[in-house]
């Protein structure tokens, strides 16, 4: 409506001073100017503006980023302490194997074996160790053998 009393009022001063024609113009690339910055004002600004307020609402306080330290912190001494033990636990298998090693080769070295026995040996009961008849105890476990198999 008031736009419709403007058009009338700018057609009235034409007709009465032509003159005015200019300043016409002026008032209407004025309003182009208006509505064209309002459109990159609508496009441009208010989104980076809304982009703006979501960033900062979205950071953290001092407390979140505390614990946000102290969950990496745990994730890395968990990931540490278990790479620990795995590596304590292959040390543990490798000095247990070179315990027994000189143990197997002793055995080895003694002709105690664990197969089924010749007929020049007996077999051990407790430990199933094959061994010669002349020992009067088991080489391996340090039992005596069974009296009925002597």
């Amino acid at each position: 409506m008031q736009l419709a009393i403007l058009l009338v009022l700018i057609v009235i001063a034409l007709i009465l001073a032509p003159g005015l024609l200019w300043l016409v113009a002026i008032a209407v690339a004025a309003y182009g100017a208006f509505f064209v910055a309002a459109i990159i004002v609508a496009v441009v600004a208010v989104p980076l503006i809304f982009i703006f307020l979501w960033l900062i609402s979205r950071s953290k306080t001092a407390s979140e980023r505390l614990a946000d330290k102290n969950i990496e912190f745990n994730k890395r001494y968990l990931e540490e302490a278990s790479q620990t033990k795995e590596r304590e636990k292959q040390l543990e298998v490798a000095l247990c194997a070179d315990e027994l090693e000189p143990q197997f080769e002793a055995a080895a070295d003694s002709g105690i074996s664990k197969s089924t026995p010749s007929p020049d040996e007996i077999m051990c009961s407790r430990c199933s160790t094959a061994f010669a008849k002349a020992h009067l105890v088991c080489p391996h476990c340090g039992k005596s053998p069974l009296p009925s198999q002597r």
